[in-house]
Formats: C-alpha cells, structure tokens, sequence
C-alpha cells in the first residue's frame, strides 16, 4: 500500500534473524568480515534511519551509553549519571574521551546533535518527543523542524552545564531513559567538524567523524566499507579485532557462498536457506526486537477506510508467514509492542499481560470488506501495494501479502517494486 504515518496493520514480528557466523577457513584474525543485504545509507545520525547505517555508525561513535554483549545498559561516554527524586531531571558526567581527531569530546556535542536532528527535521527526531524520551519542549520544537531558530531550540530539555556535564529534563517519567541513550539518534556530533565540512558531512570517509571503537577508512556504496581500529578510543585496550570489512547489498545466496568459502565471518541468510543451514554449528538465531508492519495512506480513499484496513489485517496468517515462509524464529505480533521486549509493573511480560489485538479470520476480513465496498460504492477495491526489492525478506513478505489480500473477494492488488530509498520518500511525500 502506498502510505502515510499512521500505522494501522501489524504483520509479523522479526524476534531473530537467521544468520551464519563463525572463522571458517578464515587466516586473518585481525579482521571481521560481515555480509549484509542491505546498503549503508548514509552516516549522519541525525538523518539516517535505516539499521545497517546504525550498524555502521554505531562501529565508530558512542552515546551517553552503550550496551555489552549480552544487551546489558553500561556507561559509555558517560561515566556515570544521576536521577532527581522525580525522576525528570539526568544529570550524566563525561568521561575523559576523545573524537578520532584528537579534539575532546564535549557536553556541548549531545546539545548540537539533539539541536541539529530536529532542525534537520530527522526520521527519528520523534524519538526525543513523547513518543521515545519525553525531553522536555521536543515535541513542539519537532513540529517546527526546519523552521526552529536557534533561540526556540535553546528551549529544548539538555543544557551543557560545563564541557563535562549533561543535564537532561523530561516532560514525564520514562523508565528506560539511560537504556534509550545507547541509540544512535542521541549520539553527540563534534559542531567545528559537522560545521567545516558542510554539506560533504557523512558523504565519504574523509568527512566522517567519531568517538567510538573504530574509524571508517572507506566506503564504496552498495559494495563495502571498511573500518580501522580507533587508538583514541577511551576504552582501546578491549577493542581487539583491528579491522571491520562490512560487504554491502550481498545477495544471502552470495553471502552464505562466501561464507561456505572462508571469505566472510558472518551472514545474514533469508528464509529460502534456513532449511540447508540449520541445524549446523554456523547456523544462529539472534533476538532483534523488530516489527515488520504495514503502514497505510489516509490520503488514499481506500486504505482511509477503516473496515480496509480491518480487512486486510483479518486476512494475515501471522502464524503461517512466520512458521512456514520466514522460517528464521520470528513470533506473530498480537500488539505494537512486541513480546519478549519488557516487562510490565507485575513483572510478566508485557504483550502477555496487555493481550491480542489482532488476529486471521478470513471470515471476518471478507465481512469488512464487504462493507467497505458498501460504504465506498464499489464492487472492486483496488490497493497498491509499495515494497522494497532491495530489503530480504520484505520481497517475500509482499508476495505472502498479495496471497492472501488476493483471496478475499472484490480486492485487487497492485504490487509496486521499488528500492528502500524510494519507498521511503514515497512514504513522506
């Protein structure tokens, strides 16, 4: 479907992802080789959204915090922090680090990025607002984006009290506040750097900056980027692979073949290979905490309408498409808030605890939209349905959609392939 920013039918949640991981053949201890399917899209933090540009920008730059290897919260360029009584205010203490530059990393860089994200008008720039940090004054700074003057961004919940301390205000209580500050949107930018290389900022190795673990050397798009251990780094000495290869927009088909053949150390496969891999020593399952979901265009008069959309919510198997085509540990999603991810004041998990809020009936789905085409007086509703050709197993998803849309009477479905990039602004056009 071609869409808007409301999301209003939920498919199937991405709890693991199938992948190969392991030396094989390999003879160069120094270096991690990983292949993904996907492109880095670009690596500003304030702009970017999509997670392999995360990937990336998360190997070269640290936030307040960051997390460990078992997903744990742990300071990161923040030493340490205090919460107010209230628990609105958070004050974080800097530790003594350094960008690859040489130059100190400042309080002043986190208020810059926080500025500069929302006066980029950045797709996550929603994540300080109510619906991600409840920084005090974000929401209505995000509604102005572009047209925010510095005067009304200086009223925004962070202030650098000295070149060491930041002080966060909250609009409400948020619970996971420091675990948020681990994510790539709230990462700090070096303003003298981002300033001097103006527009060039993100585009090419030379014009990339951090403060993390490793340095981008190189970066050819849709083919690979390299990365080279950061010696400014403030916790060097426990970063012990020198060098990161990340190969870019491999087929998973390409990608197991080279890991079959030694060439690269870990690959993320797409469900038509899980049967051959698992089962094999190589062969994991990760959580990630993804939800795959449709979003819908109000503009449109058709998907506007809200027995549409129960329709086509109503004729998603879940369970199938997860079970029997994904193949890879995904669970079906009963609510926007995917299990296994946190748990409510009882203690259970909270999408047990919440209940189902969506379900297969393919009764139910022809009923709605019956009556859809009552309402809309037609006897053909006709859908476009927007996916990417470059983003496994989205592909698969749409042809899993179109047969089951396709199976209730009087829906037609137009499939338009596209690539992420362009599905993308489709979406915010």
């Amino acid at each position: 479907m071609k869409t808007g920013k409301t999301v209003k039918v939920l498919l199937a949640l991405a709890t693991a992802a199938g992948m190969l991981a392991g030396c094989g053949s390999k003879t160069d201890t120094d270096t991690f080789r990983f292949a993904n399917d996907t492109d880095i899209v670009g690596m500003d933090s304030t702009v970017v959204d999509d997670a392999m540009s995360f990937n990336a920008i998360t190997a070269i730059t640290d936030g307040l915090t960051t997390v460990d290897v078992k997903g744990n919260t742990i300071p990161g360029i923040a030493k340490s922090w205090d919460v107010s009584n209230n628990g609105l205010t958070y004050t974080f203490h800097l530790r003594d680090a350094k960008w690859a530059n040489g130059d100190e990393v400042t309080a002043q860089d986190f208020v810059y990025s926080w500025h500069r994200i929302i006066k980029n008008a950045g797709n996550y720039a929603y994540m300080l607002g109510s619906e991600g940090a409840s920084i005090k004054n974000a929401d209505s700074l995000i509604d102005l984006g572009t047209t925010a003057t510095d005067e009304q961004l200086n009223t925004l919940g962070i202030k650098a009290t000295d070149d060491k301390t930041v002080v966060v205000d909250l609009e409400k209580n948020v619970p996971y506040f420091v675990s948020l500050m681990s994510f790539p949107c709230y990462f700090p930018q070096n303003q003298k750097f981002v300033e001097k290389c103006g527009k060039n900022y993100a585009t090419k190795p030379e014009y990339i900056l951090g403060n993390g673990a490793y340095k981008m050397t190189k970066w050819i798009k849709g083919n690979k980027a390299t990365f080279t251990k950061n010696d400014k780094y403030y916790d060097a000495k426990s970063v012990k692979t020198k060098n990161l290869e990340m190969y870019l927009v491999q087929d998973p088909k390409t990608a197991a073949q080279n890991f079959d053949n030694g060439k690269v150390d870990y690959a993320t496969i797409n469900s038509t290979l899980v049967d051959k891999y698992k089962g094999k020593d190589t062969f994991k399952t990760i959580s990630e905490g993804y939800l795959a979901y449709l979003i819908c265009n109000f503009k449109a008069d058709t998907t506007a309408n809200k027995n549409v959309r129960y329709a086509l919510s109503y004729a998603i198997n879940r369970k199938d498409l997860c079970d029997n085509i994904l193949k890879d540990g995904s669970q079906p999603a009963t609510g926007f808030v995917p299990g296994q991810l946190c748990k409510s004041p009882s203690g259970k998990d909270f999408r047990e605890e919440s209940g189902k809020y969506v379900d297969y009936d393919v009764k139910k789905a022809q009923e709605y939209l019956d009556a859809a085409k009552k309402e809309l007086g037609t006897d053909t509703i006709t859908v476009d349905l927007l996916y990417g050709t470059d983003e496994s197993p989205m592909d698969t998803f749409a042809e899993y959609l179109q047969g089951s849309f396709t199976k209730l009477k009087g829906l037609k479905v137009n499939m338009v392939a596209t690539v992420k990039k362009d599905r993308i602004y489709n979406r915010e056009a």
